[in-house]
Parts: C-alpha cells; sequence; structure tokens
C-alpha cells in the first residue's frame, strides 16, 4: 500500500510537470510569436520611415523648382511690363506727333480738300489697323494671364498636399505656405497690372480717333 501510494504520488507529480512544461512551451511559443510580430512592426515602420524620406526630399525638389519657376515668371513678369510701358509711351509720342502735324496742315491752310479727306481717310485706317493689331496682343497677353492663373492653381495644389503629407513640419510648412502666398499674390498682382496697362495703351489710339474725326467732315472743311 505504501508502494502504490508513493507510486501515485510520483504519477500525480508527473502530470504536473509535464502539464507545467506544457504551459511552458505554450508560454514560449507565444513568446516568439510576439517577438516576430513586434520584429515585423518594427520592420515596417523602418521602410514606412525611408518612404517619408524619400516623399519628404522628393517634396523639398518639388518645392525648389517651384522656386525657380516662380522666380522665372517673376522676370518674364518685369520684361512685359517694360514692353508693355514701351509700347504705351510709344503710342502717345506717335499721337501726339500726328495731331500736331494736323494742327500744322490746318493752320497752313491745305486748299485741296479732296486729298485732306483722303489722308485722314488713310490716317483713320491706321488707326483702326493698330486698333486690331493692340487688340490682338491684349488677347495674347490673356492668354499669357491665364497660363499664369492656372500655375497658381498648380502652386496651391501643391500647397494643400505639403500640408497634408507634412504634419510633422508643420511651423516650416506654414513658413513655406507663407512665402509662396506672398509670390502668388505678386504674380496675380502683375496679371491684374498687365490688363491695366493694357487699356491705357488701347485707349489711346481711339480716343485720338474720335478726335479727328470732325476734322475730316465735310462742313468743317467748307
Amino acid at each position: 500500500e505504501h508502494t502504490d501510494r508513493e507510486r501515485r504520488e510520483a504519477q500525480i507529480r508527473t502530470e504536473q510537470l509535464q502539464n507545467e512544461i506544457e504551459r511552458l512551451k505554450n508560454e514560449l511559443t507565444h513568446k516568439k510569436e510576439m517577438i516576430y510580430e513586434k520584429d515585423k512592426l518594427i520592420q515596417d515602420a523602418q521602410y514606412k520611415s525611408r518612404e517619408i524620406i524619400f516623399e519628404r526630399q522628393s517634396v523639398e525638389d518639388r518645392i525648389s523648382n517651384e522656386y525657380k519657376r516662380l522666380n522665372e515668371l517673376v522676370d518674364k513678369n518685369r520684361l512685359l511690363e517694360e514692353e508693355l510701358e514701351r509700347m504705351r509711351r510709344s503710342q502717345i509720342l506717335e499721337n501726339i506727333t500726328v495731331r500736331r502735324t494736323d494742327v500744322i496742315n490746318l493752320d497752313a491752310g491745305i486748299v485741296d480738300s479732296s486729298n485732306r479727306i483722303e489722308e485722314l481717310r488713310s490716317k483713320i485706317n491706321e488707326f483702326e489697323r493698330r486698333f486690331s493689331s493692340e487688340k490682338a496682343s491684349k488677347e495674347s497677353l490673356q492668354v499669357q494671364i491665364k497660363i499664369l492663373e492656372e500655375e497658381n492653381a498648380d502652386l496651391r495644389d501643391i500647397m494643400s498636399q505639403m500640408r497634408k503629407r507634412a504634419q510633422d513640419d508643420r511651423r516650416t510648412d506654414r513658413d513655406r505656405n507663407d512665402e509662396i502666398q506672398q509670390l502668388i499674390a505678386r504674380a496675380e498682382s502683375n496679371a491684374r497690372q498687365y490688363m491695366s496697362n493694357f487699356n491705357i495703351a488701347t485707349t489711346s489710339p481711339t480716343s485720338t480717333l474720335v478726335r479727328i474725326i470732325p476734322i475730316s467732315s465735310p462742313t468743317k472743311i467748307s
């Protein structure tokens, strides 16, 4: 009986040890799985970190390219403004010269009224031709302004993407966004200045035409 009792106790201890071994095996397997999952998460995080660094570099390169593009547009703006100013002054000087010529001819008392009428008609036709040319130039400038507006829209899209993708660098992005907004405002202001300057330049031929028409009237000459 004593031997049987010891045998049963030994068997119970053996079963307990086997259960403990099985529990330890399960726990070890679970820890291995956790370690594997953590390693996988670390690898994913490292991969995403590399992607973020690459994407950030790409955004910075694109911003640099956009800065260069904006500088080119500013230079182009300046050249167009200078050309518009030159055209406007040239047109004003030409109108003044024509008016002086008309006054001198009238003071001298031109006898041949038919030739005078034909001359004035020729000048009117010339002014109309110039007006058409200026109108075509205005349409060309409107196309350029539309291109500038589309480029400004592209810049706004770029800034929107930058706000979404670079939340960790909000302060830096905000500074860059302010700078880009200033450049966009400058480009839009230049575009409006184009139209304003062009309207001033195209006003002179029309006003001169209106002043010359009464001179060619048969009633005035007679």
